[in-house]
């Protein structure tokens, strides 16, 4: 096992001891890139620790589901038949039976299945609270495994998103900064090994799918045409709701309908 000690400078290669090794090509353990070659990505604030515990919670409810649906299966394969008995005969007597055969029982003797009373419906149900209550601690919602599925209103499943929609905005706040920093990393790297592959210039910008709300698409075009109409809105706003991360700012969603103004005007014209 070896560790990599990296600083904006720097580069150790460390044994399990934590004793440098020699790095071949590089003796004097500089730092090519000039930046640290990775992106730390926090979504809570550290405190003394870098590395943030958690995990653990999702790993041990997945254990518990995969032992839940052993178990549910092993019950299934033992009592998935009735258990014959018999009483009036000998311990060690075995007898042959089956649709074909005939069986005698002394005077007073008993035969018969035991009905199988395997617990699969409360397995069942412990499987999938443990899978509810998973799903909704990581941002879930847990209607997600309800099968038996009732007819909602557009109101009422925006009321039953609303915490999912404010953890996705979160997400996405913190996401749009680390794929920034992310891209800059990646091109300080790519740049070290083969310099000029992107140029230094170049940044990047990611665009996050929109939360849209229980509406189709015509009954969004129709709101946007409506604030269109009465002033509160122009285009430039229209668009920018529909697309805000591709037009963040009003000049740049102001610029893009101009472009598809003059590019509307010149395929009117014959050719």
């Amino acid at each position: 096992m070896t560790y990599s000690d990296w600083t904006a400078t720097g580069f150790r290669n460390l044994n399990f001891r934590g004793a440098p090794m020699r790095i071949n090509g590089n003796p004097a353990g500089v730092n090519p890139y000039g930046v640290l070659p990775f992106v730390p990505l926090f979504d809570r604030l550290p405190d003394d620790c870098f590395w943030l515990p958690g995990g653990d919670d999702l790993m041990e409810a997945q254990d518990a589901v995969n032992v839940a649906l052993a178990n549910l299966w092993r019950s299934v394969e033992s009592q998935a038949h009735g258990q014959a008995w018999a009483s009036g005969i000998s311990a060690n007597e075995v007898l042959q039976f089956g649709p074909d055969r005939a069986i005698a029982l002394p005077q007073g003797g008993q035969f018969g299945f035991a009905s199988p009373n395997s617990p699969i419906t409360s397995i069942l149900s412990a499987i999938e609270f443990v899978l509810r209550q998973t799903a909704a601690t990581h941002g879930v919602g847990a209607d997600i495994f309800d099968l038996s599925k009732v007819a909602e209103s557009g109101s009422a499943k925006h009321a039953g998103r609303i915490e999912l929609r404010e953890e996705r905005l979160d997400d996405i706040a913190m996401w749009r900064i680390a794929e920034a920093r992310l891209f800059e990393v990646v091109k300080a790297v790519v740049n070290t090994h083969r310099p000029g592959t992107i140029p230094e210039g170049a940044s990047i910008t990611v665009d996050f799918a929109e939360l849209q709300d229980s509406l189709t698409e015509a009954e969004q075009i129709e709101n946007s045409q409506a604030k269109i109409d009465m002033g509160v809105w122009s285009q430039v706003d229209a668009l920018m709701a529909l697309n805000p991360d591709g037009f963040p700012d009003r000049n740049a969603a102001h610029a893009e309908l101009m472009r598809r103004r003059d590019e509307a005007i010149e395929l009117a014209l014959p050719l």
